[in-house]
């Protein structure tokens, strides 16, 4: 299915909010009701991947990182990089937050970026590469997916989560159970770009499963946006508050959306 106006995605939203009986199916609301997690990105043809397992990144890890796992090597040298030298820039006094916020400032992690927020998917599937088809990617985040029943979303503030934070920055972890369904991530929503994404990740450990695996149809949707309606999506998005300037709140992308409103 393609979606060629913002009414597309409200329209299949709504569609299958009823097919899937969702009230019936839904959490209660201390679980965190809302079923659906968004991801847009801005090529269609790009794969499901954060950066650490992506072509570029592994090349680069397997020039100057060690033999033994370069790619996992180089990205925990990566980060105490940032540890070391920016530790007046990064909030909050936890690990895992520190790694959350390195990844929406652009760091390499093995987190993928997630929204409960559909108009924000929206917009990084529009935004950007406008000369290319994009993905807009919808996660039934508490769906029962056979042979992992037993998996549920997790909390920023659980403790096995910054367990497992530490041991993978620590290196103290063997790899888990290969195919492992990554983990499904509700984070603290402090102010900033997270908050305003209505931020959500998904955490993908060495062996995991990738999200484009046919084991998951039902789990993950994908819809096409045509490059030829990305400026008119863009356009309507904007009148309705979503823009670069909402979704990123800080100098230099409110002065990036007033640009580009003004074309210069």
């Amino acid at each position: 299915m393609e979606i060629q106006h913002v009414s597309d995605l409200l329209e299949t939203i709504s569609i299958r909010h009823v097919d899937d009986n969702v009230e019936e199916k839904s959490p209660p609301w201390y679980k965190d009701r809302p079923n659906f997690w968004f991801r847009g990105q801005s090529k269609e043809a790009w794969q499901l991947l954060p950066q650490v397992r992506r072509k570029r990144f592994e090349e680069q890890a397997k020039l100057v990182a060690g033999d033994l796992d370069p790619i996992w090597d180089y990205e925990i040298s990566l980060f105490r990089q940032l540890l070391y030298r920016g530790p007046s820039l990064l909030r909050g006094a936890s690990l895992t937050e520190k790694y959350f916020e390195a990844q929406h400032n652009g760091m390499p992690t093995r987190l993928l970026d997630w929204t409960a927020n559909p108009l924000a998917g929206l917009f990084f599937a529009v935004s950007e590469n406008t000369h290319h088809d994009g993905a807009l990617y919808v996660m039934r985040a508490r769906y029962s997916i056979p042979g992992f029943e037993e998996r549920d979303v997790l909390y920023q503030s659980d403790p096995i989560l910054e367990m497992v934070i530490e041991d993978h920055i620590g290196r103290r972890v063997s790899s888990p159970r290969k195919g492992e369904l990554p983990l499904r991530i509700i984070p603290n929503l402090y102010d900033g770009r997270m908050l305003q994404q209505d931020s959500r990740f998904t955490f993908h450990q060495v062996d995991s499963l990738e999200l484009e695996n046919r084991k998951l149809d039902g789990f993950i949707s994908k819809y096409v946006v045509p490059a030829a309606c990305k400026p008119s999506i863009t356009e309507e998005l904007r009148t309705i508050g979503v823009h670069w300037g909402s979704l990123f709140p800080d100098l230099s992308n409110l002065i990036h959306q007033i640009r580009q409103e003004a074309s210069v």
